[in-house]
């Protein structure tokens, strides 16, 4: 498996207040060490954790990041999660404290109030993104077509037929444009030195 050698895009707007990074989970591990290296040189002279806000931190690579985050003393991770079921998902898959979770869906929340506990927090990691499920439905009609098709000489089980929706009802127009406008807009508000984006 060959590595991306520039997993990340850093973007400085105009003001020099926010520092984009946009990266491409192609090689994931390497990605989230690149992350961690740009928040350790903003870091470096402050002797107190360095409190990182990672959102979608219940998804595959949210939670990788809040891993790597909670290894290293330098860092005092926020997890951002959608729901409560996230929450738990989440403690049982990291070592991340109770006081360390925030429930709030970044789609719906963020446009109407500022959620509580994000006080302090110096860097952000978007991790959220619309997550597509295959529709029951249409994979139960298809697996009723095989015998039929076994008998007629068809290919057995056409993949382009399932039909996929969006799981919680977050589409890609809500959860990675609505929803990253917001978060983008929510650190700029906190004052937060760097916006990581991480997108698929």
């Amino acid at each position: 498996m060959s590595l991306d050698p520039n997993p990340c895009t850093a973007v400085q707007p105009c003001s020099g207040l926010v520092q984009l990074f946009f990266c491409s989970p192609s090689s994931t591990m390497l990605t989230v060490r690149v992350l961690l290296l740009g928040f350790l040189q903003s870091a470096v002279a402050l002797s107190a954790p360095t409190h990182v806000l990672v959102t979608g931190a219940s998804g595959r690579l949210g939670q990788l990041v809040v891993e790597q985050l909670l290894q290293d003393p330098r860092f005092e991770p926020k997890a951002a999660v959608r729901n409560e079921k996230s929450a738990k998902k989440l403690r049982k898959s990291t070592e991340i404290g109770l006081d360390q979770i925030i429930i709030f869906d970044v789609a719906k929340d963020l446009r109407d109030n500022r959620p509580a506990g994000l006080e302090g927090c110096q860097h952000l990691v978007i991790c959220t993104s619309a997550v597509p499920v295959i529709s029951k439905l249409s994979l139960l009609m298809n697996l009723l077509k095989v015998p039929i098709n076994f008998l007629l000489r068809k290919r057995l089980f056409d993949f382009r037929d399932l039909k996929f929706r969006w799981k919680g009802g977050q589409c890609p127009e809500i959860a990675d444009y609505q929803g990253q406008v917001a978060q983008i807009d929510l650190a700029k508000d906190l004052g937060m030195q760097h916006i990581v984006l991480v997108s698929s």
